[in-house]
């Protein structure tokens, strides 16, 4: 039987644990990983770093960010940490209940309530976890004729004046082979932040949203929809805004344009630019980093790439730089975090590389 488990995370990497006094000031925190083993921790963009390891972090994590707080999930461990400004584990906290196997945890949100909102891709529910009492169960079922939605991104959010659960499902057909198929549309579902009840959906008119969104802080939300990743040209793809005024989604930057399936999308922070890691058809699925206009949709130049394979994951836009990691080879000691700054426009110039001692594939912001 599994229980809420409330306690700290212990990470080490041959000496004491960091205390939170230790990363500069103007570190981010950062996910690393083979997929077999897992490191968190700091870096800065001129080249600081440091990264702590914990038997319990896995071999499949995600970074979840929400009010300025960071998770890292465990999505085969089914246990999510909250993590300090410098990447150190503070809590442990189950997430799944009594009589639950794996749930593959793959997103979170912070309620106004102070709980944690769960999305969990291989259960029919997402779950709240409440600072006390016991967990909150919200059956998403209904959104998927399989009876498993596929539940990914989760944002919390305002519509109308009122707080809200945003959960992101998928809906694809798991009874393909050799993997799930994407042959609906997603859509996001509405659940009141205060009673739990489900309010409705919205079809996002793409299929198979893809890992976190991005949130600007005009309130509108970004989504990586690659639908197939072995086809390309499908009209039902691309890069996805989420509009809460009008609560209406629309496809921005079309596959078409984009020549492959977005994997990854970011946005600057006044909201002019984005980037996006796209990867092409072929068996090895090779990726590149694109620029386009967050507010046309018009496709800027590569930035980045191609690689020789499904290289690139981990992306961010911050103030003055973009980061990206880049998996597909090592350099001297280390695997390369590419910082690119904004040049003319929306276009990006690689100014230097920062070294971790695993791929990066998640930064804080």
């Amino acid at each position: 039987m599994r229980r809420v488990l409330v306690g700290v995370l212990v990470l080490g990497c041959g000496s004491a644990p960091v205390a939170s006094g230790d990363c500069p000031s103007d570190a981010i925190v950062v996910v690393t990983t083979d997929y077999q083993s897992t490191q968190v921790g700091w870096l800065t963009l001129a080249g600081q770093s440091r990264l702590l390891s914990g038997s319990q972090l896995g071999g499949d994590p995600a970074l979840a960010m929400s009010v300025g707080r960071a998770f890292l999930l465990a999505r085969d461990r089914d246990a999510l940490f909250e993590l300090d400004r410098c990447g150190r584990g503070t809590s442990t906290i189950s997430t799944d209940r009594a009589g639950e196997s794996t749930t593959d945890p793959q997103d979170l949100a912070v309620l106004p309530s102070g709980a944690l909102f769960v999305s969990r891709y291989l259960s029919p529910s997402a779950i709240s976890l409440s600072p006390a009492g016991a967990p909150s169960v919200v059956d998403l079922s209904s959104f998927d004729p399989d009876g498993h939605p596929n539940a990914g991104a989760v944002m919390s959010a305002i519509l109308d004046g009122r707080s809200k659960a945003l959960v992101v499902v998928g809906r694809l057909d798991d009874t393909a082979t050799p993997y799930p198929r994407a042959t609906k549309t997603g859509l996001l579902v509405i659940v009141d932040a205060t009673t739990l009840q489900v309010e409705g959906s919205i079809d996002l008119g793409a299929r198979n949203p893809f890992g976190a969104a991005w949130p600007t802080s005009s309130g509108s939300l970004w989504f990586a929809a690659p639908g197939d990743f072995s086809v390309s040209g499908e009209s039902e793809a691309g890069v996805v805004r989420f509009d809460p005024v009008t609560r209406t989604a629309s496809i921005i930057v079309s596959e078409v344009t984009l020549g492959g399936s977005v994997a990854q999308v970011a946005i600057s922070p006044d909201g002019a630019c984005g980037v996006a890691i796209v990867a092409d058809a072929s068996s090895v699925n090779r990726t590149w980093l694109t620029t386009f206009d967050a507010k046309t949709g018009a496709l800027g130049a590569t930035a980045l790439g191609p690689t020789p394979g499904y290289d690139l994951r981990g992306l961010s836009f911050t103030s003055t730089a973009v980061l990206v990691g880049d998996r597909g080879h090592s350099v001297g000691s280390g695997y390369p975090v590419h910082v690119m700054s904004r040049a003319s426009g929306c276009g990006l110039r690689l100014d230097h590389d920062v070294l971790l001692s695993l791929p990066a594939i998640a930064f804080g912001r």
